[in-house]
């Protein structure tokens, strides 16, 4: 439809950015690339955004015995590694983390680093 002819206005209620030809949140602002190293340890939750990731992030975290200390917010004791502080965490604040290291992703497994792909870090994808 020809903007012009919009029987509305344009707005901006769902802001978004694209990455890799695919629409993403704007806070996803970080591609990792040869940057994080994962543990063995490390473990991957991946889902749809808004597809129960709080509740499979606490139960998870719960089943671990909290490695990282009683959750007092999402953001740092499960981080989201693509985004940047003050959501997220620094890659330093990430590698200072006690192991189990439980982390949150919404990309596809082909978007992740060969670091991540070649490890021995396990992946929970929930599609």
């Amino acid at each position: 439809m020809d903007h012009a002819k919009r029987p509305y206005p344009l707005h901006n209620i769902f802001p978004h950015a694209a990455f890799r030809g695919t629409v993403v949140p704007p806070v996803r602002t970080v591609d990792l690339g040869s940057e994080f190293h994962p543990r063995s340890s490390d473990i991957f939750i991946g889902t749809y955004a808004k597809s129960g990731t709080t509740w499979l992030q606490n139960m998870i975290y719960e089943l671990l015995d909290c490695p990282n200390g009683p959750i007092e917010s999402f953001f740092h004791q499960i981080p989201w590694l693509q985004v940047v502080p003050p959501m997220g965490l620094t890659l330093e604040q990430i590698e200072a983390m006690n192991s189990p290291r439980l982390f949150k992703t919404h990309d596809y497994w082909n978007w992740l680093p060969d670091s991540m792909k070649e490890s021995s870090c396990r992946f929970i994808y929930c599609y």
